[in-house]
């Protein structure tokens, strides 16, 4: 009695060896793993479902379990042939092969990890694993976990503001000589603002100083030119010439005046030199011509004036007095007739 109790105890002992050897021959059959554990907000990742066993396996069923708050799966793909038995839950991944294997990929599934999500650990759980050998046997396997860091999502740096580094005299205008009462003149300056980033643009809304009338003390137009707070200035070297005064115009007219004055007396002075040059000479000579005609003593040493007209007179008077005697002799004659 006692010896066939030992015997049975025996071979209990063995189905149990037997069985746990079969469970720990089929517990890593089916296999988990992810593309990265690693993701950030948004981020795509792969996770693939695999088989490793020692028996030719014809089927599988399983559920995948994850937070649907965090992961939203994009695509599944099976990799052996066989049928899907998934009847239209995406969590559910059953398989029907069409020939039994031992090993190889049977899913590929793509997730990603939704917009707004804090940073965090999330698992994805293969669970309820079922296996089915050749023998049409049902072969319990472990639940399968991926652990996945969520970091937050990636974004690119930003890069830093463009501000205004200075501006420039690109092109001088073109007139930087002045006289004092001018104003400047901005006709072909050109000046441009610089970035902080190299960049260059020409600008025209910019101020200068000063903007009244230049004075001989003026050596320097500041222009200035303000963009989002910031200013920036730069300078332009120009030249002021004194204006003339209005006595050196006066001394110069006066001495205009004054040179025109003594051109105008030395003429006067020439030609009343001249002039009485003419008229002793013309006097001169009718004097010659007057004493070479005049026979009659008396009137050559007349006290009347030489002027040229006494030889006229004395001739009329001498006329006249011919004239009276021809009259008076011939009403002398008349009157002896009588």
């Amino acid at each position: 009695m006692k010896k066939s109790l030992k015997i049975v105890l025996v071979v209990m002992l063995l189905i149990i060896l037997m069985l746990s050897m079969n469970s720990l021959a089929t517990t890593s059959a089916i296999k988990l793993t992810a593309s990265k554990t690693e993701v950030a907000v948004g981020e795509e990742f792969t996770i693939l479902v695999s088989l490793e066993s020692e028996e030719e396996i014809l089927a599988i069923e399983s559920l995948l379990e994850y937070d649907t708050n965090v992961f939203e799966l994009k695509s599944k793909k099976i990799e052996q042939g066989g049928t899907n038995l998934d009847a239209g839950d995406n969590q559910r991944l059953d398989l029907s092969m069409n020939e039994a294997i031992k090993s190889g990929n049977l899913f590929t599934l793509v997730l990603a990890v939704k917009e707004d999500v804090s940073s965090q650990t999330s698992e994805i759980k293969l669970k309820d694993i079922r296996i089915t050998n050749t023998d049409y046997n049902d072969l319990p396997v472990e639940d399968q976990v991926v652990s996945m860091n969520i970091t937050g999502k990636q974004t690119e740096p930003e890069a830093p503001a463009v501000t205004l580094s200075k501006i420039e005299i690109e092109k001088a205008p073109d007139k930087v000589d002045y006289t004092e009462g001018e104003k400047f003149s901005s006709t072909g300056l050109v000046i441009k603002a610089v970035y902080s980033d190299g960049t260059k643009k020409e600008v025209t809304n910019y101020t200068y100083s000063p903007n009244a009338e230049l004075r001989t003390e003026n050596k320097l137009i500041t222009f200035s030119y303000e963009e989002n707070g910031v200013t920036k200035s730069t300078t332009q070297a120009i030249t002021v010439k004194a204006k003339q005064s209005n006595n050196n115009n006066n001394i110069n007219t006066n001495n205009n005046v004054n040179t025109s004055t003594n051109q105008n007396n030395n003429k006067v002075a020439n030609n009343t030199t001249k002039n009485t040059t003419n008229n002793t000479t013309d006097n001169t000579t009718k004097n010659t011509t007057n004493n070479t005609t005049n026979t009659d003593a008396s009137l050559t040493n007349s006290n009347l004036p030489k002027t040229g007209t006494e030889t006229k007179y004395i001739l009329l008077i001498v006329a006249g007095l011919i004239g009276v005697g021809f009259v008076s002799y011939i009403g002398y004659r008349k009157y002896k007739e009588i």
